[in-house]
Parts: structure tokens; C-alpha cells; sequence
């Protein structure tokens, strides 16, 4: 397996939005297919954020996430870590901790001294990797955990 840049690989990019659509696309009527794929080459930069990953197995994308300047909801907490996705039948084989590791890595190297995350049910993961709950906040009718992690 192995871990790029999404620029490299501009040919994964409706795929990959379509699991966002289908993962988080009822949090807002208006993230359509479309909405993702505008977004997503927004994220094929390379020194910069915001900036995307995809994880290849075989030449197949079977992971993504990204890292971006903020969300709206948390103006006061940026950059964050977003859009970890592993396709069903690749989890549980360290995909998601990879690409974890490489957008910390990647955040690191452009001298981020944080990163921030939401999430409303995988503190467990985020927590096996330093990463610390600090707050709560209601998102688009869902409850999640804001977590930090300092990374220098």
C-alpha cells in the first residue's frame, strides 16, 4: 500500500467523491457528488493546504483524507484533518492509521504545531494515536468531539 498526494492522481478523484457523498452526504442536501469533486480538486495541491491523500493498493485507491484550513462551524481551530475514508472491505489493516500518520507527517513538515478533527464516533481511534478530545459542539444536527493533537 502505498500513500500519495490525490495531485498525482487526479483520475481517483469522482471515485473518492463518491464515498464522501455516500458517507457524509446526508449531513447537508446540498453535498452532491459534484460539491465533493469541486472540493477535491481544490485539494490536489502539494506544499499547501488544503491538501489530499489517497492511499493505493494494486493501483486502486482503497483510502483518502485530507487536511484543510478550517470548518465553519470552528473558525478558531485550524488546520483540520478530515475526510478519512476506507473502503469497507480494506479496514482493519491499518489503512486509516496510515493515512493518519502521513497527513500529520506532511502537516509537520510545513510547521503545523496542531491539528484538529471532529468526530461523533471514532475518539477510540484518534486517542490510540495522541490525539485529545477538548471539546463538543452540535454539527449539522449531529454531536461530535473536537479533538486536538500537537504535533511539535
Amino acid at each position: 500500500m502505498q500513500i500519495e498526494l490525490l495531485k498525482a492522481y487526479p483520475h481517483y478523484i469522482i471515485e473518492i467523491a463518491r464515498w464522501y457523498q455516500s458517507e457524509w452526504g446526508d449531513l447537508d442536501p446540498a453535498n452532491s457528488i459534484d460539491v465533493f469533486v469541486r472540493r477535491l480538486r481544490e485539494f490536489s495541491n502539494e506544499g499547501e493546504i488544503p491538501v489530499a491523500f489517497v492511499a493505493c493498493e494494486h493501483e486502486k485507491a482503497v483510502g483518502a483524507c485530507n487536511i484543510r484550513l478550517r470548518r465553519e462551524k470552528e473558525p478558531n481551530y485550524e488546520p483540520w484533518f478530515a475526510g478519512l475514508y476506507v473502503l469497507p472491505a480494506f479496514r482493519k489493516q491499518g489503512i486509516g492509521s496510515a493515512l493518519l500518520a502521513h497527513a500529520e507527517k506532511f502537516a509537520q513538515k510545513l510547521g503545523i504545531e496542531t491539528l484538529y478533527l471532529s468526530t461523533p464516533d471514532q475518539q477510540k481511534l484518534y486517542e490510540q494515536h495522541g490525539w485529545r478530545e477538548f471539546d463538543n459542539t452540535d454539527f449539522r444536527g449531529q454531536r461530535e468531539s473536537i479533538m486536538q493533537k500537537r504535533l511539535r
